[in-house]
């Protein structure tokens, strides 16, 4: 009887070890030509689109934040690179529920580089996504 109660004991613990660990960690996600990280209230994202001609080394970045809880914020999204980087002109208002999404143009990155998407919080701060590889191939 105390062999089952200390196996059933030792389940019970070892399926809440996941909840407790993950909990407090910040989890990150994407695939090709897009790199996500979880934040506390909504999901970053960086994504990069090829050159439209496939052969010029040109890229288009979008950077977005999908924001499921809290209160309303005041954002703008950036990105940075090998000495290439920029911010949105101006913030935009962002409440539970919806998406801010900003594209940069015609951003001047070579192959084998990497690219970090950001966004700027008003009385919060800076957060950035995980690097994104710029290969050949995103489209």
């Amino acid at each position: 009887m105390k062999k089952i109660f200390r196996l059933l004991a030792s389940a019970a613990a070892l399926a809440l070890l996941p909840l407790s660990l993950g909990a407090s960690q910040a989890s990150a996600w994407g695939g090709t030509g897009y790199e996500c990280t979880t934040l506390s209230n909504g999901d970053l994202c960086v994504r990069i689109y090829h050159s439209s001609d496939g052969y010029s080394y040109t890229r288009k970045i979008e950077v977005d934040y999908t924001k499921y809880s809290g209160s309303a914020i005041s954002i703008k999204g950036g990105f940075s690179g090998s000495g290439v980087g920029g911010w949105a002109g101006s913030y935009s208002t962002l409440s539970a529920g919806n998406t801010y999404r900003h594209y940069f143009d015609n951003v001047p990155f070579t192959d084998g580089q990497y690219v970090t998407g950001l966004i700027q919080v008003s009385g919060q701060g800076q957060f950035a996504t995980p690097q994104q590889w710029i290969g050949a191939y995103y489209g």
